[in-house]
């Protein structure tokens, strides 16, 4: 990623940002929307990559839980705590422990559903043990390779030459959310450095490749790349069925190589086609803000966007945009829900 002379800074960064997230930055999801399923499975895949991380950089395997040092178990129990109360459904939890090789001994309906008061006591219980293990891996690969990493501190000075070390980054308030980071901009040069062997699954990448592709055919019937109905597990109960019937939700599903190669091909395309970097500006300032109810207004705030971004160029480049394709893909296709 460091090294590759197709992607654009703010592309590079989005990477790294996207893996400080998956160590540093647990979910904290309403209880309305994240069921006890949902919240393990997000910790537990998070888990996975950060026990690689920290074997990769420490050169030994994460020790268990119970060695958890006293500084860090409060604020895991207490994001534990906070996700597994009562106002949050089971959801898939019971597959979630079965996929963990952990399979439940509460006796559970069609539904996943405990069948008695004490069955739903014995699920919470198995629940809480595995979402501790895999906070607790998280947490301690973010205090080992980020908050504890020499490079995280810096000096400040007082009176009579005295020097103290205060971090760089740190989380913003541990036992009220695990989901805020203070200094990312540092903590994202820290991990950069880190000598780990693979990033995460590139999900803005694709979200890129989606949008290139509606700007040049109008919609995703071409796509090529493998794409399933999303379920619950996946939250779609935040969208109503009017937003869902005009625009389907969608899980990316397991790709070929061919696949791969092709949409790689196409971003490096743009990106090479953009001297100036507007591409890279558009996703760096590009927000929902944006996606507005009337498709003419929604053209009009892409064409503003890009109309400040051009002015933008033009006057710390001294040049004007060349990539006229690109903005009128953008024009040509107002109805494109990007």
């Amino acid at each position: 990623v460091q090294d590759n002379p197709h992607w654009t800074w703010y592309m590079k960064r989005t990477v790294f940002d996207m893996a400080l997230t998956v160590m540093a930055r647990r979910p904290e999801i309403p209880a309305k929307f994240g069921d006890w399923g949902l919240i393990l499975r997000l910790n537990a895949a998070n888990a996975k990559l950060c026990r690689q991380w920290y074997e990769d950089v420490m050169g030994v395997p994460m020790e268990s839980s119970e060695t958890c040092p006293a500084n860090l178990k409060p604020i895991v129990q207490a994001y534990v705590s906070r996700n597994s109360g009562d106002d949050r459904k089971p959801g898939g939890v019971g597959q979630e422990l079965r996929l963990l090789g952990a399979p439940s001994s509460a006796v559970l309906d069609s539904k996943g559903i405990p069948v008695s008061p004490q069955d739903a006591q014995v699920l919470k219980q198995e629940y809480q043990t595995q979402l501790f293990e895999s906070v607790y891996a998280c947490v301690m690969a973010t205090e080992t390779l980020l908050f504890q990493n020499q490079e995280n501190l810096k000096a400040k000075a007082g009176a009579a030459h005295f020097l103290t070390l205060l971090p760089r980054c740190g989380y913003a308030d541990p036992h009220d959310s695990l989901a805020k980071v203070h200094g990312v901009d540092d903590a994202i040069a820290i991990l950069r450095e880190l000598p780990i062997s693979s990033l995460t699954p590139a999900y803005d990448m694709v979200g890129a490749m989606c949008a290139l592709h509606c700007l040049k055919f109008g919609n995703l019937d071409s796509f090529g790349l493998v794409l399933e109905p999303a379920d619950s597990s996946m939250s779609t109960e935040l969208f109503s069925p009017d937003d869902t019937s005009e625009q389907p939700v969608w899980h990316v599903g397991a790709q070929l190589d061919d696949c791969v190669d092709a949409f790689v091909h196409l971003l490096r395309s743009h990106v090479e086609n953009d001297p100036l970097l507007v591409i890279d500006e558009f996703w760096a300032r590009w927000s929902h803000e944006h996606m507005v109810v009337s498709e003419n207004t929604k053209l009009s705030g892409l064409v503003t966007t890009f109309a400040s971004v051009a002015d933008f160029h033009e006057t710390a480049a001294g040049a004007s945009v060349t990539d006229e394709n690109f903005l009128q893909q953008f024009i040509m296709h107002p109805t494109s829900p990007w």
